[in-house]
């Protein structure tokens, strides 16, 4: 049961789930009593998709975390980078 709670907050807590989740709420309570929250949590939620969409700085934060992979190519190549020379091997 925890492990199913944990999985599911994670998803919350990350930034960009989390910025959807407030603009969701945000238009959720347009239609409630409480509008004037509900556009004010809307508006937040647009501004800091726009700030995280268009930073190249988000990016770098989210993506610092993850290692740097190789690419295909050079993952599939079985063959070395450069040839080893015999230095005491000479062809006559």
């Amino acid at each position: 049961m925890f492990f199913y709670l944990a999985k599911g907050l994670w998803f919350i807590a990350q930034p960009s789930c989390f910025i959807a989740f407030l603009a969701l709420l945000g238009a959720i309570l347009v239609w409630t009593v409480y509008a004037r929250w509900g556009r004010r949590i809307v508006g937040l939620a647009t501004a800091l998709l726009l700030i995280a969409g268009l930073s190249q700085d988000y990016d770098r934060q989210v993506l610092r975390g993850e290692p740097a992979s190789r690419s295909f190519s050079q993952s599939r190549s079985s063959a070395p980078a450069h040839r080893h020379h015999h230095a005491g091997r000479r062809r006559g």
